[in-house]
């Protein structure tokens, strides 16, 4: 009698959310990856993307959920209406950042209002930025294996990088050892650039064949033995064939006519007009 009466329940809250589908018309918008699905076992290419609503506004509104980094999470979780076979946290952090811009463009157009202060004058000005203008920087160089997020990297002096670009997890796995440092209130609490190239490198070989997979080890040859030159082309290497979502804006000064690039953060603030308040 109860497992009847719980699947009559069942039904009539299935019944009622198929009608309240039908009453709004769902839309759904399909992004195509910047890594092209190259580094996922899947294959996927893209992925299916909703507007927000109003759980998600509690969501961008709700500082613990903030401060705790599960914003973000549960905005992809909600919005992503289908992954295709993605793995959330295998996801490259440049193909969330398109899903991002993906759902804000959605959700409220492309115009995107910021104030932006001058470094060179320190003057505010409004700027009215088009994402439609962006574009995405889609993975060129293959790894090692497909579907797998390993790629070589092999410097003119003979060292060889096994790497891979940071995913969702890297970025947790960076996030909390940056709260733990702040936990224990350490000055240089936050990431740095060797921390974020330690959790890419997945081993190092020398010229002689040794290798070196521990990332303890890695870190410390990262930031203790490794010539700044070499961690600096490295890093260049990353940076250029990085799949990501290209959100560089070119500012100019009204007052002083100074010229910089400005990227664009991906923030709560991202997600709401800036007459907000």
């Amino acid at each position: 009698m109860e497992q009847n009466s719980t699947m009559l329940a069942d039904a009539l809250a299935k019944q009622r959310e198929d009608a309240l589908k039908e009453f709004v018309n769902i839309m759904e918008e399909e992004v195509i990856l910047p890594s092209l699905g190259k580094v996922y076992e899947c294959g996927a290419k893209s992925i299916k993307v909703r507007p927000m609503r109003g759980v998600e506004e509690d969501i961008l509104t709700n500082q613990k959920l903030v401060r705790n980094g599960r914003a973000f999470d549960l905005l992809l979780q909600n919005c992503v209406t289908e992954w295709n076979g993605i793995g959330f946290d295998e996801l490259l952090y440049g193909d969330m950042n398109t899903i991002f811009a993906a759902i804000r463009s959605i959700s409220l157009g492309s115009d995107y209002g910021v104030n932006i202060q001058c470094e060179e004058c320190g003057e505010k000005q409004d700027e009215d930025i088009d994402l439609n203008t962006f574009k995405q920087k889609y993975l060129e160089i293959d790894p090692i294996t497909v579907g797998k997020n390993i790629f070589i990297w092999v410097s003119d002096d003979g060292f060889k990088f096994k790497f891979r670009f940071l995913t969702n997890r890297d970025q947790k796995i960076l996030q909390e050892e940056e709260r733990i440092r702040k936990a224990q209130k350490k000055a240089d609490y936050e990431s740095s650039m060797t921390d974020v190239i330690s959790q890419m490198i997945l081993s190092i070989t020398n010229k002689n064949g040794k290798e070196i997979v521990s990332r303890d080890d890695i870190k410390t040859l990262v930031k203790q033995y490794l010539d700044v030159k070499l961690i600096k082309e490295f890093a260049d290497y990353v940076n250029d064939n990085k799949p990501d979502y290209d959100m560089a804006y070119d500012f100019k000064c009204r007052s002083c006519d100074h010229i910089a690039k400005i990227y664009v953060p991906v923030t709560t603030e991202f997600f709401w007009p800036r007459s907000r308040s």
